[in-house]
């Protein structure tokens, strides 16, 4: 199997599937994700952390953390959060470690820019980025994803 998989999207995007980025808790994975974020220049703007997260998660306990949302299971009576973390090159490791471990989503996009990248990552397994092929050249893109992955 590839590294990666690229789809062309009609709305001028290209997703791409980190296939061989499977396995977060392992620190080799984790290390070539924070590269992948570093082809996109991800830490030169500011970034949101977007996820779901039950009562207890050490998401909670992350500085910057805002919760935005919370609702309580009918069956189970267990809380869970709709939360925002700012991210940066300080914490974004941390924030993927806990997603990875904790297994749940998360989907971290800019603040500002919605059309750049989007990272959408451990979601049922897969690591997915999307990005705005009139802002990143897709050549590129591919030349740099083959030497890192």
């Amino acid at each position: 199997m590839k590294n990666y998989t690229l789809k062309l999207q009609k709305n001028n995007t290209c997703i791409v599937e980190l296939n061989s980025l499977y396995d977060l808790t392992k620190e080799e994975q984790l290390d070539k994700l924070i590269k992948v974020f570093e082809v996109f220049c991800a830490f030169d703007f500011l970034m949101l952390a977007l996820c779901v997260v039950n009562q207890g998660s050490q998401m909670l306990k992350i500085n910057d953390v805002s919760i935005v949302g919370e609702k309580e299971s009918l069956i189970t009576k267990k809380k869970s959060y709709k939360l925002s973390v700012n991210v940066g090159i300080e914490n974004i490791k941390e924030i993927i470690e806990i997603a990875a471990i904790e297994d749940f989503a998360i989907e971290i996009v800019p603040k500002k820019e919605k059309s750049q990248v989007n990272f959408l990552i451990n979601d049922n397994g897969h690591t997915l980025l999307t990005f705005d092929l009139t802002k990143y050249c897709i050549e590129k893109v591919k030349e740099k994803l083959e030497k890192l992955l």
